[in-house]
């Protein structure tokens, strides 16, 4: 009955606090605090009632166009606000079935004791607003990558300092090489922002599965590129942001990096 609960409590506050990543999204890029005054329709410009700012429920009684001016509101609000109750859900599924399973985030489990979980949620507020504002306007704020940086390396060092050498090298490495990459392609093939993002998810992942996650981001990155060509979305040469592929990869070897592991050939590299 606990787990049932606290299932359905993250999924509540996936959706509350997706709806709250919509706006910060917005109005971070724009330098409007995310603190000034309520919602407003993006379309008018006049406030949203309470009542027509439910997650996803208001979307869906209004047809998904605005009251006030009547016309579309875009998909990005209820998609952002599904993905993020998406997102918690995973966490707490994962996390309840830490003993049959072992992926990177029950690793954190052992070493973050009864923190991991609000950490965890709170990292993925920050790292699905900086996918949003990447996707949208190829920009990642500073104050997405350092403030759960810190707040990172302060549980590292205090839950276990030993553990936290090993990721502060791996951090490094990555962004390291990422920058590296930004040099020769002239930063045609990774931005400096993606290079900042390369230093919180092996902070995060440790050793070994900081090798998936990178490998998976190249893999994803290469996929979408070739559809998007292939679509004739995009074009050879041409920028395509690379942090939603980093963070997405990060997601998916948190819950799976057991199994990724697996796949990929990295057996011998036991965490």
């Amino acid at each position: 009955m606990s787990e049932i609960f606290l299932i359905v409590s993250l999924a509540l506050f996936g959706l509350v606090f997706g709806s709250f990543i919509t706006a910060l999204s917005y109005r971070s890029i724009r330098g409007v605090s995310i603190f000034k005054g309520r919602s407003l329709c993006p379309l008018c410009k006049k406030k949203i009632s309470w009542s027509d700012n439910i997650p996803i429920i208001s979307y869906l009684s209004l047809n998904g166009k605005s009251r006030c001016c009547g016309k579309p509101i875009s998909w990005r609000y209820p998609l952002i606000e599904f993905f993020t109750m998406l997102t918690f859900l995973l966490i707490g599924l994962v996390y309840t079935n830490c003993s049959t399973v072992t992926p990177p985030l029950c690793v954190l489990n052992n070493t973050f004791s009864f923190l991991v979980l609000p950490y965890l949620l709170l990292i993925s507020l920050f790292l699905i607003t900086v996918f949003i504002t990447d996707f949208e306007h190829k920009i990642i704020l500073d104050e997405f990558i350092f403030i759960p940086y810190g707040l990172t390396l302060l549980l590292l060092i205090f839950f276990n300092p030993e553990f936290s050498y090993t990721n502060i090298f791996l951090s490094f490495t990555c962004a390291a090489f990422l920058l590296l990459v930004h040099l020769i392609t002239r930063g045609k093939g990774m931005g400096l922002g993606d290079v900042k993002l390369a230093l919180l998810p092996p902070l995060i992942l440790g050793w070994p599965f900081t090798l998936p996650w990178l490998f998976l981001s190249f893999i994803i990155g290469a996929l979408v590129g070739v559809i998007l060509m292939l679509m004739k979305k995009a074009k050879f040469g041409k920028q395509i942001p690379f942090g939603p592929f980093l963070i997405l990869a990060f997601f998916l070897v948190l819950f799976w990096g057991d199994k990724l592991m697996f796949l990929f050939g990295f057996l011998t590299l036991s965490p």
